[in-house]
């Protein structure tokens, strides 16, 4: 990094040199960043404006803050293509990539009516949950809550579910997916993501909800996704002229 810049510009000069560094691999994923103390020192800037710096490039998703660990080159982004599968795993194994799943908790719930209400259920359904954090290489990337009936799928909490949910249900269950309803919006990322994301408390993320239905028109699962911001692009396919 070249120190000879002018006061006037320092702020958007300094941004765009990490940028430039990062574009042209002089930084790389997951390389750690100086400190807010020696990026101020560096430039001879205030500890403030250095700060507003690095938040700038997270806003911007070239850089993360990992929780009192600091400041570093973000993952190379997964591309998720929505459109080709509905599972993630299938998406990301398409991609070339291996990623690892690691059950958190695993259980019947009590009766909620909006888990219900998404999977047209009764009162008399048993609701299982399933919580599961998603790593792609070493950067955890997603935690699911994964609801589905109890009764339409006895066993399931016998299985391996370390794995893809939707070849247990095509494989052990005969399921054959018609369609997915997939919202997306920003959140604020819980105490308890964060921690397992590896990022800050206060990171917004972003919320991806999917309710899977079979070729019968009916639920069979609504899965609710939390994402660090820094490790997805998601894409959609969409073919006008089938309309």
């Amino acid at each position: 990094m070249n120190k000879n810049i002018t006061k006037k510009h320092k702020y958007q000069l300094v941004s765009d040199i990490i940028v430039d560094n990062i574009e042209t691999e002089k930084l790389y994923s997951g390389d750690k960043l100086p400190s807010e103390r020696e990026l101020a020192e560096q430039f001879d800037l205030s500890r403030m404006t250095a700060r507003n710096v690095y938040l700038k490039l997270e806003r911007e998703g070239y850089i993360s803050r990992l929780d009192r660990q600091g400041w570093f080159v973000s993952p190379t982004k997964l591309r998720y293509e929505l459109a080709r599968s509905a599972s993630f795993v299938g998406n990301i194994v398409k991609s070339g990539l291996s990623p690892k799943i690691q059950v958190l908790q695993k259980g019947v719930l009590p009766y909620s009516k909006s888990v219900a209400d998404a999977l047209k259920l009764t009162s008399n359904d048993e609701v299982i949950l399933v919580r599961r954090l998603f790593s792609v290489k070493t950067t955890p990337s997603m935690v699911e809550r994964l609801y589905i009936s109890g009764n339409r799928f006895p066993d399931f909490l016998e299985k391996q579910l370390n794995r893809s949910i939707v070849s247990i249900w095509e494989k052990d269950y005969g399921v054959e997916l018609k369609s997915t309803l997939i919202n997306i919006r920003l959140e604020a990322l819980t105490n308890a993501d964060c921690s397992l994301l590896a990022v800050s408390q206060g990171t917004v993320g972003l919320n991806l909800s999917q309710v899977f239905s079979e070729k019968k028109g009916r639920p069979v699962g609504f899965s609710d996704q939390s994402w660090r911001g820094d490790v997805a692009e998601f894409s959609f396919a969409i073919d006008y002229e089938k309309k």
